[in-house]
């Protein structure tokens, strides 16, 4: 049996009443209850106690974001407590003698001579931060310097130093190149990488000419360096500050997880066993890949070896061929990727919130677009959208009163036969794509750009599901994630639930999950005839899934659903 037929919109909850001790003291037996009252009086203190003294340390933000031996460092946070703990930076410890100020909010320090840049974290007897990312400036070349390799882009200025999350950064310099084509703008981020990129790429560079590039601030940038890169090379770096004037995203919990996941084919059958013309027959799966960014990092595959000739990455797509294909052929394609997953939490001051986007990118038109997966120019969204809009001007606010009418709208419901957000929204039920792609088109309706998420969950009985949730887009703050049917108790059996799901699931996430796309992937289809297999229960939202050459009349597909391998809780 599936989670999904597990699944209920009304929960079953236990009686509290019926787990407690009932204590039933007559004036005979008093003095044989007291040790059992004391028993209870230290058990409520001890509870106490870890819930005090339990809490792991939360780093806020550091300043400055790139630093030298010598410079003095501020962590602002919570729960690093009265006294000092351990500071901890590219897995060498800091001496206590570094420290001039630890508060359970605040920590400054002197930078030591010899440290490297690397993941920071503070180490108290609650727990451990999350890491972020500090950078020494030793390890990049001087800002302003000229580039040793001929041709290879500099850059002589930026327009503006300080910047907020979706600002237009103006670069100046030369040999940035006459067109684009691959090139892109490195910003700092705690990535894998150690850089984000502005994505999709097309909608990202309103300008690029050999002396000036115009790029939008990609969401999860960091203070720090940013440099051009080429063909021709990389660029000398130019330091970037990142202004949060209405709150960030921060990381929370942790969770480090391995997923297989794959395809199979086989039962070829070929048009009068012919091949025609290359190509015809060739079969490619199209595999999602999972997503490093701010909640999801240390992304890694394990692949035993290649299962086929050729393999490519497309719009965040592992594609794999198998070319000119026999009736004999038969294959299977199995990825186990491992990965830490983080919570996010959102700190926020709604009243700091801009109303206004920037709009010569090409960002906002892309992101609040109609389209068959996201019919937002559909009356029932439009209708739904001035609503939420009523009184209300800050796209935070229209999205927290989106998610609010969902909620209450919708129920849940498994086994629809249309998931799709039109049915969605006019039957008032379906399962967590329909609860995304119905609250994603209201806030494109509603000019806010959004998406959907494709991913798994994990649940407490160590099993993985997919599912979908959502994202919108706040000026300087970036993507903040939604997930409504979470939001609305449709939980899978054993899955670790927080207090009050409606209330968390707007703007916050648990780390019992794993992002495989952001969005619709353009991938394929790599041909226009032939045959194509979509998936009943996907994981992400593309185009295209498996693909077979006009000259395959039939054949048979497995997709092998996520499953998880092995989880840990740190």
């Amino acid at each position: 049996m599936s989670w999904k037929s597990k699944l209920s919109h009304t929960r079953a909850r236990k009686d509290n009443l019926d787990s407690m001790w009932k204590l039933q003291l007559s004036q005979a037996s008093w003095k044989g209850g007291i040790p059992i009252l004391l028993f209870l009086v230290f058990a409520v203190t001890l509870t106490i106690l870890v819930v005090l003294t339990g809490r792991d340390p939360v780093v806020v933000g550091i300043e400055p974001a790139v630093v030298k031996p010598g410079d003095r460092l501020i962590i602002d946070g919570k729960h690093f407590g009265d006294s000092p703990g351990t500071f901890v930076l590219a897995g060498v410890e800091t001496p206590s003698s570094a420290f001039t100020e630890w508060t359970d909010q605040r920590i400054v320090l002197t930078v030591p001579q010899g440290a490297d840049s690397g993941l920071l974290f503070v180490v108290t007897d609650g727990g451990s931060s999350a890491g972020t990312l500090l950078q020494m400036e030793s390890s990049v070349p001087h800002s302003g310097g000229a580039s040793h390799t001929p041709g290879a882009p500099q850059v002589s200025s930026l327009q503006e130093t300080e910047v907020q999350i979706g600002d237009i950064l103006v670069i100046e310099g030369k040999n940035f190149g006459t067109q684009r084509r691959a090139s892109r703008v490195l910003f700092s981020a705690s990535t894998d990488s150690g850089y984000a990129t502005p994505e999709p790429a097309m909608i990202s560079y309103p300008v690029w000419t050999d002396g000036q590039i115009r790029v939008r601030v990609p969401s999860g940038t960091e203070s720090g360096f940013i440099t051009v890169d080429t063909a021709w090379g990389r660029s000398n770096p130019m330091r970037l500050r990142i202004e949060r004037p209405a709150g960030q995203l921060i990381r929370t919990d942790r969770s480090e997880m391995a997923v297989r996941y794959g395809a199979s084919v086989a039962d070829v059958r070929l048009i009068d066993d012919e091949k025609g013309t290359p190509g015809a027959a060739d079969v490619i799966m199209w595999l999602p890949e999972a997503q490093s960014g701010l909640a999801q990092s240390n992304v890694r595959y394990l692949t035993p070896g290649p299962v086929a000739r050729s393999a490519m990455i497309r719009d965040r797509i592992y594609a794999i061929r198998f070319e000119d294909v026999d009736e004999a052929f038969s294959a299977e394609a199995l990825r186990t990727v491992v990965a830490d997953r983080f919570g996010l939490q959102l700190e926020i001051n709604p009243s700091r919130v801009s109303p206004v986007y920037e709009t010569q990118s090409g960002f906002f038109a892309y992101y609040t677009r109609s389209t068959p997966l996201i019919p937002a120019a559909d009356e029932a969204f439009a209708t739904v959208a001035a609503s939420v809009r009523r009184n209300r001007a800050s796209p935070y606010q229209i999205a927290r009163a989106t998610y609010d009418w969902i909620l209450d709208y919708m129920d849940y419901a498994l086994y629809a036969e249309d998931r799709g957000a039109i049915a969605g929204i006019r039957r008032a039920f379906g399962d967590d794509y329909t609860y995304a792609t119905v609250f994603v088109s209201v806030l494109r309706a509603a000019r806010i750009p959004s998406r959907i998420v494709g991913g798994v969950l994990i649940s407490g009985q160590g099993d993985a599901y997919p599912h979908f949730w959502a994202e919108f887009f706040v000026p300087a703050l970036g993507w903040i994630p939604a997930d409504p049917s979470l939001g609305d108790g449709a939980f899978p059996a054993g899955f670790p639930e927080p207090d009050d799901p409606s209330q968390f699931y707007f703007g916050n996430l648990d780390s019992f999950r794993l992002v495989f796309h952001y969005g619709f992937a353009e991938n394929g289809p790599d041909r226009r005839d032939g045959l194509r297999f979509t998936p009943t229960d996907p994981y992400s939202a593309q185009r295209s899934y498996i693909e077979a050459g006009e000259s395959i009349d039939s054949l048979t597909v497995n997709w092998i659903g996520p499953r998880l391998i092995a989880i840990r809780n740190r």
